[in-house]
């Protein structure tokens, strides 16, 4: 999920729950926990499975594509109706992103000289 994605979701989370974005934050980086209440009454399904089963997803695809993100610039998303094995109705929910790997960032590569930085630091 990229980071755009996740802010959007996170924000989104925290409009829906009533919890500051900084919380939901922390939840979805298993930092904190929803008390039972706010659980049952404020997530959704799809909430509840994004952030319980979230950081898997995203070491799974890790190994299967390299380190990297989904990105959310040509995303496509679906939720589409299908029987179970036991004839009852399910939902599936598609989330379908450009992988974009890493790149690790060397300063030689940036725009702004490391000079030109530095003086707007010790300027500032």
């Amino acid at each position: 999920m990229s980071t755009q994605l996740r802010l959007a979701f996170m924000f989104q989370m925290a409009e829906e729950t009533g919890l500051t974005n900084v919380y939901v934050a922390q939840l979805l980086k298993r930092q904190a926990q929803l008390n039972s209440q706010t659980l049952s009454t404020r997530a959704s399904p799809l909430d509840e499975a994004v952030m319980h089963y979230g950081e898997s997803i995203k070491e799974i695809t890790n190994e299967e594509f390299g380190n990297g993100i989904m990105s959310a610039t040509v995303f496509y998303r679906s939720a589409d109706k299908v029987k179970g094995g036991d004839r009852e109705d399910r939902v599936v929910a598609t989330f379908d992103g450009k992988h974009m790997p890493y790149t690790e960032q060397k300063s030689e590569h940036m725009a702004a000289s490391k000079s030109t930085t530095t003086s707007k630091l010790t300027n500032s």
